[in-house]
């Protein structure tokens, strides 16, 4: 606790902790490292699936929070700041794999869709999650609603993340419709420059811990 120079009281909390796969030896996205199949570092199931190659990745997020009073005004304010946000979108090499007889460039450019939609969510839930603010009578009070905004933003976005990667795997007949893959190409890179822009309600899935995981065909 500190005191400002206009009496007010501070405090910085951390609300979520989420473990990072890149601590776990997780490939982070890179736009000027694009994941190649030496990366795919698992060994494909036994029996005969669908899909040819499968990429595991995750989303993983850190929010911390500023809550102050202000004698003047009477209330306690809280609010996240884009610098007290992390968020990580990684590869997991390890839950990674594809089989190799079909291992051509067109599939490799499928799952690098992947990789970027998942990267489009990761921007957008770090763009959300800095916007959060509440008021309140009370330092608790103020505490639990932004708890409350925090996890529910990152349900919300991360559930639209699960059900936009079912559909674009669904569209794109998992990369085998060349038509298909080059329309989701040209969505995912008009939402990576801008993620405001990419679909805000699709799927019912929910985070746990901080942590999304997402596996992909």
């Amino acid at each position: 606790m500190r005191i400002s120079a206009i009496l007010s009281f501070f405090f910085i909390l951390a609300v979520v902790g989420a473990c990072s796969a890149a601590d776990q030896g997780g490939i982070p996205w890179d736009q000027k490292r694009p994941i190649e199949w030496s990366d795919f570092l698992g060994t494909p199931p036994a029996r005969p699936m669908a899909e040819a190659a499968m990429i595991d990745m995750r989303v993983s997020w850190r929010v911390q929070y500023l809550v102050s009073y202000d004698p003047g005004r009477g209330d306690w304010r809280g609010e996240v700041t884009p610098e007290l946000v992390e968020v990580s979108n990684t590869m997991d090499p390890f839950g990674s794999w594809v089989i190799s007889s079909k291992a051509d460039r067109a599939l490799l450019d499928h799952e690098r869709r992947h990789f970027d939609l998942n990267e489009v969510y990761a921007r957008r839930l770090r763009a959300e999650l800095s916007r959060i603010a509440a008021s309140g009578r009370s330092a608790d009070e103020v505490k639990r609603v932004l708890k409350e905004r925090i996890n529910e933003t990152a349900d919300r976005v991360l559930s639209t993340l699960a059900g936009m990667q079912e559909l674009y795997d669904g569209e794109t007949l998992h990369g085998t419709d060349p038509s298909a893959q080059a329309l989701w190409g040209s969505r995912i890179d008009a939402w990576l420059a801008d993620p405001w822009s990419a679909p805000a309600t699709v799927g019912e899935m929910r985070t746990s811990s901080g942590t999304m995981i997402v596996q992909a065909g």
